[in-house]
């Protein structure tokens, strides 16, 4: 006699999955209409996402809530970030407070009033 397994259990709405399709992400089981953003509740399937604090963000939620902040233009951060003076910045907005060009990740930089200066100025 053989056993079967017991029916899996959605994580959003603890409903048996019977037929259809069935998302396992995250170590849980989901319908397949069940497993969408926490933020915006757009579909998943087939898309990147991210786990914060055991529920799902598409790529556009959690950017907005979740990316570090520039601290110049304070926009999220989704590419390399300059990490200088305390803080995160894109890479083109890290300047000097004098002449305003950006000071580039090989450049030696100085500060003045907690701001960054290029070694020209």
């Amino acid at each position: 006699m053989s056993e079967t397994a017991p029916p899996k259990v959605c994580a959003t709405c603890k409903q048996n999955i019977e037929g259809g399709k069935v998302v396992t992400a995250m170590g849980a089981d989901w319908h397949e209409d069940h497993f969408v953003c926490a933020g915006c509740k757009t579909k998943l399937i087939g898309t990147k996402f991210m786990e914060i604090e055991s529920a799902p963000y598409c790529q556009k939620c959690y950017t907005e809530k979740y990316a570090d902040k520039c601290k110049a233009c304070g926009k999220p951060i989704v590419t390399q970030a300059v990490i200088a003076l305390d803080a995160k910045w894109h890479q083109l907005c890290f300047k000097c407070s004098k002449c305003g060009k950006p000071i580039m990740k090989d450049q030696s930089f100085r500060t003045e009033g907690g701001k960054p200066q290029c070694v020209k100025c």
